[in-house]
């Protein structure tokens, strides 16, 4: 196999080989113009600043009243002191490398939650599910904790689909709603990039709503009325409104 390999290297390395000049397929030029323009700048500017202080820190140099820094760009509770979530990890642990139960670093109540979602599980963790919605006994757990979240007398299991973090859902609704740049999306200011870059990528339109800071970062109803009003003017569909307050990023 090795010799295969050298022998293709050198192939494509000669002058006569007609793969030898080759354009590039994906460069800056033949990018998407919505993936030039979108921005994610969860790591902008500020962030890589603070990287370049840290690393001046580590390094004995740079003259700064601190001597370390702590990233807030991003979700990220346990640098700021919030402990490990030593219950949920024995239960993954276990159910992801099962001679665990048979060993005494995991709790009592780790193991008996292990055992029941195994129990439940229709394919081991860590394959794919057979439905794509995800596990449907984890679905019918959350539909039992909206029904008495909201006081609701009905969530059906079938209508909720478990998604791999809050980015994958957000990307999969923007990319079923959003047709061109005619539909927009209602997001609130301010909002974490990751809404504004999804609209941007699908090729829609971005409507902000404002949230006041000296009013505990409440919405204005009449801000968010105009908002309607003025975009189905310039022909704008709004698709959806995005409603995450408190939440990130002014929880």
């Amino acid at each position: 196999m090795q010799t295969i390999v050298f022998k293709t290297q050198q192939l494509l390395r000669s002058a006569q080989h007609p793969l030898r000049n080759y354009i590039k397929v994906l460069q800056k030029d033949s990018l998407s113009d919505n993936v030039k323009k979108s921005e994610y700048a969860v790591r902008g500017k500020i962030p890589m600043r603070g990287e370049e202080i840290q690393t001046e820190l580590n390094n004995g140099v740079g003259n700064y009243p601190f001597t370390a820094t702590t990233s807030l760009n991003i979700g990220n509770p346990q640098a700021v002191g919030q402990g490990h979530l030593s219950f949920n990890r024995e239960v993954l642990a276990c159910l992801i490398h099962p001679m665990l139960l048979k060993t005494d670093a995991i709790t009592k109540d780790g193991k008996n939650r292990a055992l029941l979602y195994k129990s439940k599980l229709d394919t081991p963790m860590g394959a794919y599910t057979s439905n794509s919605k995800g596990y449907a006994y984890a679905r019918e757990k959350i539909a039992e904790f909206i029904k008495k979240r909201d006081n609701v007398p009905h969530c059906d299991p079938k209508d909720i689909y478990i998604t791999n973090g809050a980015g994958e859902g957000v990307k999969l609704v923007f990319s079923m709603l959003i047709r061109g740049k005619n539909d927009g999306i209602m997001i609130p200011i301010p909002q974490y990039p990751l809404y504004s870059a999804l609209i941007t990528l699908n090729g829609g339109t971005q409507i902000s709503y404002f949230l006041d800071e000296q009013q505990n970062w409440a919405l204005d109803t009449n801000d968010v009325k105009k908002k309607i009003a003025d975009s189905k003017k310039a022909g704008i569909d709004i698709r959806c409104v995005v409603i995450i307050n408190p939440g990130n990023p002014t929880g």
